[in-house]
């Protein structure tokens, strides 16, 4: 079974960044440091979701699951 995932785009994307002075409140409307965060936090997501490691954590071998329970007894037969 593999589980199937959207692209992540800007609009999924919200950052909030609190800046605390009026130097900062500055730099940060200048700067345009929300939008730099957002795409900070944008380009780590598309590089977590494209990793070998979380293609094999979507990647779920049912049939190797239900064969381990099976053979540590954890299986039961149902009554009817």
């Amino acid at each position: 079974m593999t589980v199937e995932l959207e692209q992540v785009h800007e609009q999924h994307v919200r950052t909030t960044v609190d800046p605390v002075g009026v130097g900062a409140r500055l730099v940060g409307w200048v700067g345009g440091v929300d939008e730099i965060v957002a795409e900070q936090v944008l380009c780590y997501v598309r590089d977590l979701m494209s990793s070998p490691e979380f293609d094999a954590a979507i990647h779920i071998d049912v049939n190797g699951l239900m064969k381990r329970a099976w053979d540590a007894g954890l299986v039961v037969a149902l009554e009817r």
